[in-house]
This record gives C-alpha cells, structure tokens and sequence, in this order.
C-alpha cells in the first residue's frame, strides 16, 4: 500500500433514543454508522484495513476530541453535555498507520435536560435526588425522571404544604420531570404561649420566671422548697393543684400562670397575717400590705422573704417579723432580700430586717 492514500469515507449518521439515568450529570449520546472502504483514493483494492478513528468536537471542522473505534463500522459517543452542538467525522487507517482524509461531516444539538427548582418561604429543608434545599435548590434530570421530594421544618417551624409542580398538601411530593418546573415548599412558625411562674418565699420554681413554649409542646415545672420549708399550695391559672413537686403543662395552647406557696416546716398557716379579729393570711408580705387597711398589723413568721416591696398606698400600717408558727411568740426576726419603696401612707417596723 505504498505510496497510496486510503479512499475518504462517507458515513451515514443515525441517532438513537437516549438512555435515561435519575441524575442531572447523564446528559446525551450519539450514535455513527458509516460504509467501509473497498478501495485505495487510487482505485486499487484496500486489503489491510486496520480500523477507524472518530473526531468530534463542539466547532465544525475544529474536532477536539479523537477516540480509536476499532474494526467496527458503528460506534457510539457517550456522556455529550446537554444543550450543545457538537460535530461528527471519521476517518479509516490501514496497518502501516496511513489514515484516510475526514470523511463527510454530520451534527447533532443535544436536548436540553429539564430543570427543577425549589423556592421556599420559612424556615426549613427540601430534600430530593441531587436535590438538598438548603444549599442545592436547582439540578437537571433526564426527561421522565420520577422524584420524591420530601419537606423538614426546622426546630421551631412546622411544614405548611408545597405548591407548584402538581404537588399539594403536606405529605410527599412526586412529579415527572418532563419539562422545567418550580415546586415552592411552605413553612411557617409554630405560635409559642408564654408561662410564667412566680415562687413565694422560701422556696424556687424551676424554670423560673417567663418560658415561651411551642404550641402542642411540653414544659415540666418543678417546685423546691428550702431546707426548712415545705410546698403549703401550688396554684395554676389561679386554681390549687395542691402541695404537688412538680406539674406539667402538656399540649400548651395558651398563656398560664403557675405559682407556689411555702411555709415553714410544721407551720399550718402561711408566712403572714393580717392580724384581726378574723385573721387573713397570705404567701408574700405584699399580697398582706395590698390587702391591709389603716391601722392593720401586718405579722410574719421568722422565715426569709424574696421580694421587692412597693408600699404605696395611703393607709398606716405596722409590720411586725419574726413570729412562730402560730404567731403566738417572736422567736427571731423576719428577712426581707430584695427592695422596700415608700410612697404614700406610713409604715413602722419591728424584727424585720432588709
């Protein structure tokens, strides 16, 4: 065969239906066939037919890509990006290496792949095949992928529905992919009420002060009384629930209030008295002074208060601290922890001490 050139090729060019794969990097494929040579360029007969070579590229006549295809007359290029034109020749070669000139020139524009994107209002993730929403919100897929999306709120939201794409309600979302789609998943804040819990002297509620709780949720308060206290009355809402450790407020769908009663140990009345003829008695010295009168005494156990008073009120009273169990005897003296602001009226003290 030397000295003579192989005869150029004429291919016939044939595309096959694409193969269809779950995720957005499988994109196109296409396939060539093309008729052998018989004969050298100078007509005499081709007997050391090597193989073939196919050149491809993404210009015409500008091939960037070479792949050795073998004895075969067919061949297909796998793994071609979607949306891109790309340029197709080949050429023969015998045994010595000599290669023929391009054969004739064919093209094919790939599809498009189908895109997908999620939108969503709250708070919360998308999850899905190359899909995780979140970070990655777009991804393409081969025509008739089948997804299943499926919503996570976060801590604190609760998945409201999807839209978009076919998909309604709060389950699943399946859909084809056969043409671009956008599917908006919903969230919204889960409503929280606040619980407040106040604790009388001599003793904690735990959790203390205010403490938001989703609503439908749990919140467990303890209630602890100080060496030499017991609990005497926890209130919920205003309502006695008994001298109980502990309550638990379950399925919150409103605002409460929780609030606890201590009294010293083996004390059957609470830490103060108005002292009348029909005595009244109260949990705190500022529930006594709210409801005193001009010219009430105020008595208290020798037990340590915490809180902060405010008397303001335009009557005169006497406050008098360190009494036993049956405010018969002053045993020591009445603490007060906190602050005392004077306003209207008067007040005189004795065995109390700020």
């Amino acid at each position: 065969m030397a000295g003579r050139r192989l005869r150029p090729l004429f291919i016939s060019f044939i595309f096959l239906a694409l193969l269809i794969f779950p995720h957005s990097a499988v994109a196109d494929q296409a396939t060539l066939s093309w008729t052998a040579p018989a004969t050298n360029t100078d007509e005499s007969p081709l007997t050391d037919l090597a193989g073939y070579k196919v050149y491809y590229g993404t210009a015409s006549r500008s091939y960037s890509q070479v792949i050795i295809a073998g004895n075969s007359t067919a061949y297909t290029v796998a793994n071609l990006a979607a949306g891109t034109t790309y340029y197709f020749a080949t050429t023969a070669y015998d045994a010595s290496g000599n290669e023929s000139a391009y054969s004739n020139e064919v093209s094919k524009t790939t599809a498009v792949l189908p895109a997908l994107t999620i939108t969503k209002t709250g708070s919360g993730t998308v999850t899905g095949p190359s899909i995780n929403c979140g970070t990655v919100c777009t991804a393409t897929y081969s025509p008739g992928t089948v997804l299943t999306l499926n919503a996570a709120p976060d801590s604190g939201w609760t998945f409201n529905g999807w839209s978009g794409g076919g998909c309604s309600g709060t389950g699943t979302c399946s859909l084809t992919m056969n043409a671009a789609v956008t599917v908006t998943a919903s969230f919204v804040a889960i409503p929280s009420f606040t619980i407040t819990a106040t604790a009388g002297s001599g003793g904690a509620i735990s959790p203390s002060g205010s403490v938001n709780v989703n609503k439908g949720g749990t919140q467990i308060f303890t209630i602890t009384p100080n060496n030499g206290y017991t609990v005497s009355d926890v209130t919920v809402d205003g309502v006695s629930v008994g001298a109980v450790a502990a309550y638990t407020f379950a399925n919150v769908a409103a605002s409460h209030t929780i609030a606890s009663t201590f009294v010293a140990s083996g004390c059957a009345n609470l830490p103060v008295k108005i002292a009348r003829a029909t005595p009244l008695y109260f949990s705190t010295l500022q529930a006594a002074y709210n409801a005193a009168q001009t010219g009430d005494v105020i008595q208290s156990q020798a037990v340590a208060f915490a809180e902060n008073l405010n008397f303001n009120r335009a009557i005169s009273v006497a406050l008098e601290g360190g009494f036993d169990c049956s405010y018969s005897t002053n045993t020591a003296e009445t603490t007060v922890t906190g602050t005392l602001t004077l306003g209207l009226g008067s007040v005189s003290g004795e065995n109390v001490v700020f």
